[in-house]
């Protein structure tokens, strides 16, 4: 590269745009550590009172009791911190996901959800991302939804994250832009959109010179969904899906991805769509290999 363009070399990366990365025994450990203590400080929530999980289950989003704030752009700027935040910390997706639905009419509920995110990173600052070496090169997808999950629009959300490896390398959570009318097409859309992520991920990893060991590995948890992307008699009774069974099924088709089905206590994808329970939000944490901090 040096022939092509300017540049110097300075060493070996090991801070970059706010992301610290750090060679263990393992592999490679990515975090956030100085900026989690940068954000809390800024808010003036670094004396916070730790908590297990960033967001209580009983928590009502849609109370139009709550009192609407005099200033949303302290909220926002929290929410924004945040979503750089996802970028190593798949813990809080969903919840981030969550409060960004609000950002053009913030509550005081609203802002209380916020600040127990903030309190959850201050107890969890040094956590990060783990991605070990000498894995194998085979993409594997979770995805799942939350049918009707929303209970202002009844909209679901989607939820999927892609392992190279045994290393999470992209995830997501999201609300459907429209209605599904049965939990089997809410899981196909999510399994739709997982399946053209991790598409663009192949073609990403051809033109690094990456070559993929075996198809794409999708697994679903619901089995009308799985039925669906490899059986086309169920197509005229899935119209309203046309677009999505068509993609899947034609990369079911050519062979480069194969739908099997997984059981809901093995669906990592669970923490991207719901609120989950403190034992289970933990269990999948360790799945998804976010950690705090080994020693180098």
């Amino acid at each position: 590269m040096q022939h092509e363009f300017s540049m110097k070399d300075l060493g070996p990366l090991s801070y970059f745009l706010g992301v610290k990365l750090v060679k263990n025994s393992s592999g490679l450990f990515l975090s956030q550590h100085r900026y989690v203590n940068d954000i809390l400080h800024r808010f003036g929530l670094d004396k916070s009172k730790p908590v297990l999980t960033p967001l209580q289950s009983k928590l009502d989003w849609h109370s139009s009791t709550s009192a609407l704030l005099s200033d949303p752009s302290v909220y926002r700027q929290m929410v924004g911190s945040l979503q750089y935040l996802s970028f190593t910390r798949p813990d809080i997706q969903f919840v981030v996901n969550l409060a960004s639905q609000f950002l053009h009419n913030p509550r005081e509920v609203h802002m209380q959800a916020v600040k127990r995110i903030f309190r959850y990173i201050g107890g969890t600052a040094d956590w990060g991302l783990q991605l070990t070496r000498n894995t194998s090169l085979s993409l594997k997808v979770y995805s799942d939804s939350d049918w009707a999950g929303c209970f202002a629009t009844r909209r679901s959300t989607t939820g999927f994250c892609i392992f190279l490896g045994d290393n999470l390398i992209s995830w997501s959570a999201r609300k459907q832009p429209t209605v599904a009318r049965s939990s089997t097409e809410a899981e196909y859309r999510a399994l739709a959109v997982a399946v053209a992520e991790v598409t663009w991920l192949q073609y990403l990893l051809r033109d690094l010179h990456v070559p993929l060991c075996s198809p794409v590995m999708a697994k679903c948890d619901n089995v009308g969904a799985i039925h669906l992307a490899h059986n086309p008699v169920f197509h005229s009774r899935s119209k309203h899906v046309a677009l999505d069974y068509h993609f899947v099924r034609e990369k079911v088709n050519l062979g480069d991805l194969l739908v099997p089905h997984v059981s809901t206590s093995h669906q990592l994808a669970d923490l991207f769509t719901k609120v989950l329970p403190s034992a289970r939000f933990h269990e999948l944490l360790t799945k998804l290999c976010v950690r705090s901090s080994p020693s180098a």
